[in-house]
């Protein structure tokens, strides 16, 4: 149940960085299609669109559970909770979701960085108030793997609470 609670918490920043990654991605080609985007890892002038997608391998790695980043802890409790309940090999097949999340994830941004650019895609420069939200989330997805102490704490006591039927 904490790993549940923490999750929500992980899932929420790194999610969130993901989505904010791709508005960017968006912002910055004047495109929605993915087909019609790629080569983005290449440096053009002023766009910053290989440190977007940067950011968005770092946040595929942190949505898939990677250490440093706080989803490695919440997944880890939801493991190795699983582990410790029930039928072991149905326990074993949860460790199938990071593995395929990693590498649907990793894809995903493989397909931005290094697919083939259509004709005409030329990435522009973004607002430093897009910027500034994507890299807030990743960095506290990062603290939360860092330090993950005070978050523990807070996700047992909430665990804790629902449990036990106590109103916060």
């Amino acid at each position: 149940m904490a790993g549940g609670v923490l999750h929500v918490l992980t899932h929420g920043l790194i999610k969130g960085a993901l989505f904010m990654g791709v508005g960017l991605v968006m912002q910055a080609t004047g495109r929605r299609n993915m087909a019609e985007m790629g080569g983005l890892l290449r440096p053009v002038a002023g766009s910053r669109s290989e440190l977007v997608v940067g950011g968005l391998a770092v946040g595929a790695l942190a949505i898939a559970g990677a250490p440093p980043f706080g989803a490695f802890h919440s997944e880890w409790l939801i493991l190795s909770g699983g582990l410790g309940a029930g039928p072991q090999g149905l326990a074993y097949l949860q460790f199938l979701a990071p593995l395929l999340t990693a590498m649907y994830a990793l894809w995903f941004v493989a397909r931005l960085a290094f697919g083939a650019a259509p004709e005409g895609l030329a990435p522009h420069p973004l607002p430093g108030s897009m910027w500034a939200a994507f890299v807030a989330a990743l960095v506290g997805a990062l603290v939360v793997g860092v330090l993950p102490q005070p978050f523990y704490h807070w996700s047992f006591a909430a665990a804790s609470q629902v449990l036990s039927g106590v109103a916060p």
